[in-house]
């Protein structure tokens, strides 16, 4: 579960909103090169199990800003490339564990991670005017993107900043135990001219 749950932070990257169709309109005043600044994010994750009558739930929660970072984005007219990119993550995470929906223990450890040196390449479809679509998923941030198919993300302009702004869901069911986990990140991707 605990690597499960640093794989999830680190969807914040993946930028994995589905995106509405709009038609595309406007100049793409994101082309360009862009320095990473950091990663704000905000995660959620619940898992449930049931056995002889007994309902387990646990939450984990977390909410940061990433450390030591690093790399570029370069964007054309279709597609954005990620080179060098890097960060960390040096944060605590906070869980409280349900019985039969009532509290039965709370606690805190330590979470850190890193992805260091990444390298790809994504193609986007500009969307409106403040919209993007990733037709093969956001994959320029890293190999921990959650989502291998379409996703999206809104983003902005604030004087020399483009800020991505992402948030996703999953849940996913354990075969042999029936547990049942529901994973939620979201977040801002900060870059700078």
């Amino acid at each position: 579960m605990k690597k499960n749950f640093i794989l999830l932070c680190a969807t914040a990257l993946s930028l994995a909103v589905v995106s509405c169709k709009k038609e595309t309109t406007g100049s793409n005043d994101i082309e360009g090169d862009w320095k990473f600044v950091e990663i704000q994010a905000s995660t959620v994750s619940t898992s449930q199990t049931s056995f002889g009558g007994t309902t387990m739930k646990t939450v984990t929660t977390s909410n940061y800003t990433t450390i030591n970072n690093a790399g570029t984005l370069k964007i054309d007219q279709s597609q954005m490339t990620g080179n060098g990119m890097s960060y960390g993550v040096n944060t605590m995470a906070h869980v409280t564990i349900y019985q039969n929906g009532t509290v039965s223990d709370t606690m805190s450890f330590p979470m850190v991670s890193s992805l260091s040196g990444f390298t790809n390449t994504a193609s986007y479809v500009k969307v409106g005017s403040d919209s993007l679509y990733f037709p093969n998923g956001a994959t320029f941030m890293g190999s921990v993107q959650g989502s291998s198919g379409p996703s999206g993300t809104k983003y902005r302009i604030e004087q020399n900043r483009l800020i991505m702004t992402s948030a996703n869901s999953r849940v996913v069911t354990d075969p042999s135990s029936g547990q049942v986990s529901t994973q939620q990140a979201s977040g801002n991707i900060i870059f700078e001219k």
